[in-house]
């Protein structure tokens, strides 16, 4: 469980940034 959850938040993050850059491009 721990090796999934450790793939997935900076999946998360990833997915978190491109989302905002494309909304609000700096």
């Amino acid at each position: 469980v721990w090796f999934r959850w450790f793939n997935e938040v900076p999946v998360m993050l990833l997915v978190a940034v491109v989302i905002l850059v494309v909304t609000k491009p700096f």
